[in-house]
C-alpha cells in the first residue's frame, strides 16, 4: 500500500456554487456510495464539476459565494472542505 497524503496538494479556491446533485452509486460488491456533484463557477467565469462527499447542508449554499479547499485527483476535482 502506498501512503499518500492528498491534503498536501490542496488549494484554497473561491467560487459560486451553481448547482448540487446527489448521486448514489452501488458498487459491484453491493456497497452504496453517496456524494454530490457540484457545479462551481470561478471568478474567471469558467464553471467546473467537483465531487463533494460530506453532507446535505451543501444544498443551502446554492447561489452563494463559497471558499473551499480542492484537490485534483485522477483528473477529478474534489472539494475537501468548505469554509
Amino acid at each position: 500500500m502506498i501512503d499518500v497524503n492528498l491534503y498536501n496538494e490542496s488549494v484554497t479556491q473561491l467560487g459560486v456554487l451553481l448547482d448540487a446533485k446527489k448521486v448514489v452509486d452501488r458498487k459491484n460488491n453491493g456497497a452504496l456510495t453517496a456524494y454530490y456533484i457540484l457545479e462551481v463557477r470561478y471568478p474567471s467565469g469558467i464553471s467546473y464539476e467537483h465531487y463533494f462527499y460530506p453532507d446535505d447542508k451543501i444544498l443551502t449554499l446554492i447561489g452563494k459565494d463559497i471558499v473551499f479547499d480542492r484537490i485534483d485527483y485522477n483528473q477529478e476535482k474534489i472539494i475537501t472542505h468548505i469554509y
